[in-house]
């Protein structure tokens, strides 16, 4: 199963400092809901564990994930995971523009491939899950960004 996302998201902080938190795959990691054995083996490598539970399957993912591309204010992760008799493959691309002083725009997207078990559940449903996990992952990192700015 293939499921694509994208969308837009505004933070009240300089791209730098965007720039800076987007290269740095710990504090990717750190955004990710429900997420335990958070770890990085290198600056751009993290892993991680991550509990799910769609329709009546539940269980512990594995992630591992990579920042696969790095130039200027363009960044492409790769991020795959097992569990749950079921894998993932995820290349998240993202760019950042300013839009105002001190204000940045995320463009971001998302193609996700999805097999075994939970590929079959319907495809509305692991979508509509998918985007709620994955708008927590970005409320989570507009927290981290824009309360660094006040501290």
């Amino acid at each position: 199963m293939r499921i694509l996302f994208n969308d837009n998201v505004d933070i009240a902080v300089p791209v730098t400092e965007v720039n800076n938190f987007i290269s740095n795959p710990y504090e990717i990691a750190q955004c990710v809901p429900d997420a335990s054995n958070v770890s990085c083996k290198d600056s751009k490598t993290f892993s991680l564990d991550v509990r799910v539970g769609v329709a009546m399957i539940s269980g512990t993912f594995k992630i591992t994930g990579k920042l696969a591309e790095h130039e200027g204010n363009r960044f492409v992760y790769e991020i795959s995971g097992a569990g749950v008799g079921s894998t993932v493959n995820i290349k998240l691309s993202m760019g950042i523009e300013s839009v105002e002083e001190n204000k940045s725009r995320i463009k971001w997207s998302a193609e996700a491939q999805i097999s075994g078990l939970v590929s079959g559940i319907s495809e509305s449903v692991i979508k509509k899950i998918s985007e709620e996990k994955i708008k927590e992952i970005i409320s989570n990192a507009k927290l981290r960004l824009e309360g660094k700015k006040q501290e």
